[in-house]
């Protein structure tokens, strides 16, 4: 029997299943309410459980990972945890070479092969050909990802791309840096990551710059101590709507700033079978994805758009519970 897990800064999900296209008891925890990874396995353990004892397990955590097969560990990038494959193992009570702790973006990437085709959403149709995949995921914070075919099966690639230099391609998004530079210069000495435009707190961010330029009209209220992520809810709820010029504005640059970095991520791995885009961001702007703004940053990529990225598939996943299916996929080959 397969542990799942899909490890967030947000939340955490688990299921148990024996093969990734059916999961059970699927069940979701907020991450910030427990110590550590190992007590919600516990009580997931103890209210799911599941019909015969777990041998295998693998989690999708939001961090980079370390360490040798057996003694794995990530410090998840949003939270303050580190989730250790030893201590996991004795919590399931089986050998540590039975559970694995992968990116979550691998995970991602490991499930894309088990959703079901209603799962997925074409954005361009492309022409798909043997070889890799790339995927990017903006939630709680922006997840890039990838995989490279072995001529057998796609195999999972991590990164931490979403932590790449943010870069502008015209005078506003030019001035759009220097803002977050500067509303940075404590936290992050004035670093700007692409996560910091492209995440829900990254949304907020947008719709900050719009309010400092005083560019467009607002007709919502956001109180102040709100936490950035339920502002950017607001807000994406007003532009979708049609309630908020601002908010609006705001989620047209972020629209057009996902495309540009798919564009990027598309390059890096060679996505000539496709690039994906993940996460709980994208299902809920469908219909800005699909208009033209997401696409025409996507291909503005001088000679490659003609060498590469015009051929390249564009999917959005659908499925909130792929990396969970892709973790259970890699437990599988336990």
């Amino acid at each position: 029997m397969i542990l799942a897990g899909d490890i967030g800064g947000t939340n955490t999900r688990l299921a148990w299943c024996d093969s990734p296209r059916q999961l059970f008891e699927l069940r979701e925890f907020r991450s910030a309410e427990y110590p550590d990874l190992g007590s919600i396995v516990r009580k997931y353990l103890q209210e799911a459980r599941p019909t015969s004892p777990i041998d295998r397990a693998c989690f999708g955590v939001a961090g980079p990972v370390h360490g040798e097969m057996g003694n794995r560990y990530s410090p998840i990038t949003n939270l303050k945890w580190t989730v250790e494959q030893a201590t996991l193992a004795g919590v399931l009570n089986v050998p540590a070479q039975r559970v694995e702790v992968i990116n979550d973006l691998a995970a991602n990437a490991a499930g894309i092969d088990v959703l079901a085709p209603d799962k997925l959403l074409t954005l361009q149709a492309g022409k798909a050909q043997p070889g890799g995949r790339g995927i990017i995921s903006a939630g709680t914070g922006l997840g890039v990802g990838g995989a490279v075919w072995d001529g057998k099966r796609h195999i999972p690639c991590p990164s931490e791309g979403g932590h790449y230099s943010f870069g502008p391609r015209n005078p506003q998004e030019c001035d759009l840096l220097a803002f977050l530079a500067e509303r940075e210069t404590q936290t992050f000495a004035g670093y700007v990551s692409w996560e910091r435009v492209l995440s829900g707190p990254g949304l907020y961010n947008l719709f900050l710059f719009h309010v400092a330029r005083n560019l467009g009209t607002q007709s919502i209220r956001i109180p102040d101590s709100l936490p950035a992520g339920d502002a950017a809810t607001l807000v994406s709820k007003a532009a979708m709507t049609g309630q908020c010029e601002r908010s609006s504005m705001a989620l047209d640059l972020f629209v057009s700033l996902y495309g540009a970095a798919a564009g990027n991520v598309a390059i890096q791995y060679t996505a000539i079978n496709g690039l994906y885009i993940g996460g709980g961001i994208a299902p809920k702007i469908l219909s800005r994805l699909q208009g033209p703004a997401f696409l025409n940053a996507f291909l503005d990529k001088g000679p490659m758009r003609h060498r590469l990225l015009n051929t390249v598939p564009v999917t959005v996943i659908l499925d909130e519970h792929c990396a969970l299916r892709g973790a259970a996929a890699e437990a599988a080959r336990l």
